[in-house]
């Protein structure tokens, strides 16, 4: 059942909550409360309106009360029900930023980035969106509208960042929830999962110990004893032959 008029902006995230309905019940039961809440804001004074609103309300309880019955922490804990929608765009922006900076600008990526910012928009369900991920939202929301744009033309888009002038006001004004620039919305496949990234541990330094140093002990001094004397005996004196007696005359 399509939206009324009064809901028409909303539109979007009804057809998410479907997408996701099967492969991931959290994300499609916070689409459905999204939805809601914003809704009743927009149709405050328009019966048909309020109508569609209370046929989305009874299948946001039965949405609940089976995650409920999964013992789904998401439902009742908004710190485990934020984590789990911001790391689904996280996922999906991550994998339409690699494609698009590769070059790759096919329907896949576009649609890829608008679901980010979808998903990205969702967390504001919980809590202002951090300054990262109000980037996050708004490049994305840029770059899906950039890239249908280029697609329908037969301009060839620019890889990459390129906020300029022209497209950050188009940002701005598409910075509003569901406005994307798609005047329709074809079925939305999954990519695969992106790739995780490699991881090479940085290598070891290796340790070169530093060389021990030689010893070279001092030489030791050569001991030459002095030299002993020599000893030479004096010299037995003459024998001493007796004077002869002298001859008395």
């Amino acid at each position: 059942m399509d939206a009324p008029a009064s809901l028409k902006s909303l539109a979007p995230y009804l057809r998410l909550c479907k997408q996701f309905e099967s492969r991931d019940p959290v994300v499609a039961y916070h689409c459905q409360l999204y939805f809601v809440q914003k809704g009743i804001q927009l149709c405050s004074s328009d019966a048909e309106g309020k109508m569609f609103l209370l046929g989305i309300m009874d299948k946001l309880e039965q949405a609940k009360a089976n995650l409920i019955a999964q013992q789904n922490e998401a439902v009742g804990n908004e710190i485990v029900a934020s984590s789990h929608i911001e790391s689904k765009a996280l996922q999906l922006f991550l994998f339409a930023d690699r494609e698009d900076r590769a070059g790759n600008f096919d329907v896949k990526v576009i649609k890829t980035f608008y679901t980010a910012s979808l998903l990205f928009e969702l967390l504001t369900l919980f809590d202002a969106l951090s300054e990262e991920n109000a980037y996050q939202k708004k490049y994305a929301q840029w770059k899906a509208t950039y890239l249908e744009r280029c697609r329908r033309s037969g301009e060839q888009p620019v890889a990459g960042p390129a906020l300029h002038d022209q497209e950050q006001a188009e940002a701005e004004n598409s910075d509003q929830p569901g406005s994307s620039g798609f005047d329709a919305q074809p079925t939305f496949n999954q990519p695969e999962q992106p790739a995780q990234p490699s991881y090479n541990p940085p290598a070891q330094p290796s340790y070169d110990p530093p060389a021990q140093p030689s010893y070279n002990p001092p030489a030791q001094p050569s001991y030459n004893p002095p030299a002993q004397p020599t000893y030479n005996p004096p010299a037995q004196p003459t024998t001493i032959r007796p004077l002869g007696q002298a001859t008395i005359h």
